[in-house]
């Protein structure tokens, strides 16, 4: 059984949730201009808003720490 006191190790670069969200926020306006995808732009500004707030909330938890 494991011990839910202690915290999850700390993820860092590609292991991250951000970094693979980034990556398809760069590939999606591309991937949508060469095959003609019809993405919504509001698909971008998601992603965006999803980095900032996981960045928002890491940063919250590190000076609780």
């Amino acid at each position: 059984m494991a011990n839910k006191n202690v915290p999850a190790p700390q993820k860092a670069g590609y292991k991250t949730t951000e970094f693979w969200v980034a990556i398809a926020g760069a590939a999606i306006p591309i991937l949508n201009k060469v095959f003609d995808l019809e993405i919504p732009e509001e698909a971008i500004y998601t992603l965006v808003a999803y980095i900032v707030g996981r960045s928002g909330v890491k940063a919250v938890e590190v000076r609780r720490k």
